[in-house]
């Protein structure tokens, strides 16, 4: 009987090592594919800054070269540098807004060991 109740408590703490290690497997997976995301968000987000940039410089150029003859010249650029001003505190916003939303993460990791917490539940019902 003490040999039956040895192999037993030796199984049950195998099998909760294997899930254990399974479980940290899933979540290391979980982290790199979130970094893997995030990084190449961020790349698409420098570039897309900074093409963005490049275009508006080049739309204020214009603007300045059409109104540079012309007595409109002050009014174009104190327009062109307000639009500047609006569109830097829009996207300033937008970023604080983002931030203060969290994405769950790891929720497969979550998912699995709830269902490990269910299935032991269960487990030690059966054995009472």
């Amino acid at each position: 009987m003490k040999h039956d109740l040895t192999d037993t408590l030796r199984n049950i703490a195998e099998g909760f090592i294997d899930a254990a290690q399974n479980r940290l497997k899933l979540l290391q997976a979980e982290v790199g594919e979130e970094t893997d995301r995030l990084l190449g968000l961020l790349a698409w987000l420098v570039v897309t800054a900074l093409l963005a940039l490049l275009a508006l410089q080049f739309i204020a150029l214009v603007v300045l070269a059409l109104a540079w003859d012309t007595p409109w010249r002050t009014h174009a650029m104190v327009a062109l540098t307000a639009a500047a001003a609006a569109a830097t505190g829009f996207a300033y916003r937008a970023y604080l807004s983002a931030r203060k939303r969290p994405k769950p993460i790891f929720v497969t990791s979550l998912e699995e060991l709830q269902k490990d917490r269910v299935a032991l539940d269960e487990a030690m019902e059966k054995s009472s």
